[in-house]
């Protein structure tokens, strides 16, 4: 059991020598890793780069990527069990996905160009047939194809951790309705009294 899951591990790791990706590129990218396995990518054109980029994203991340999909739309429940329906409940609440699609109708179309180039590229990988990392095997399930509101959707999560500080700053403009500017700068040291405390420049800078 041991050897062939070593043997398993081993097949689902990138090869370290060069590769060259030709199809659906609009010109030749080359894939070089040194030895530590670490890409770089030669490409004639951004769109060429992200969809590379996602490629081999998906051969040295695919178990991440999948990981920051399910808690993004809230579906770690399925694989982890009982432990994440409390957080996967949260991110649900929270609508991200429903956000992500929104999201994307406000993009530029440049920027559709590379989440969609990014997109495919990880998705030219999954259709290759690979060998999976290790994890889909332990919990039997199969990646789904990504899609451009994965990847929108996992950058709200990061923008949701960036305001972590989000609760104090709505104490702030609760108290700060309710008290004079002395006694707020009291309760809140560390906050400019001159500051906006309203609710419209408040959304303004989130």
């Amino acid at each position: 059991a041991v050897a062939l899951g070593y043997r398993h591990l081993r097949q689902s790791l990138p090869s370290l020598q060069a590769q060259t990706v030709t199809a659906p590129v609009s010109h030749e990218v080359r894939v070089v890793r040194d030895e530590h396995g670490v890409p770089s990518i030669i490409a004639g054109s951004d769109r060429d780069a992200f969809f590379a980029m996602g490629y081999v994203q998906a051969q040295d991340r695919l178990w991440q990527l999948e990981v920051q999909r399910r808690i993004a739309n809230g579906r770690l429940s399925e694989v982890l069990g009982k432990d994440t329906v409390d957080q996967d409940i949260w991110f649900r609440t929270l609508g991200l996905t429903h956000s992500a699609r929104q999201a994307w109708e406000a993009l530029s179309p440049r920027a559709r160009e590379s989440l969609q180039a990014y997109t495919d590229g990880i998705n030219h990988w999954l259709a290759s047939k690979p060998v999976l990392p290790l994890e889909f095997s332990i919990l039997r399930i199969e990646p789904e194809p990504w899609s451009v509101y994965d990847s929108l959707a996992w950058a709200k999560v990061f923008a949701l951790n960036l305001g972590g500080n989000h609760r104090r700053e709505l104490e702030r403009l609760l108290v700060g309705d309710a008290l004079p500017p002395a006694k707020l700068q009291a309760l809140f040291p560390d906050y400019d009294v001159g500051a906006s405390t309203s609710l419209a420049s408040l959304s303004a800078d989130q």
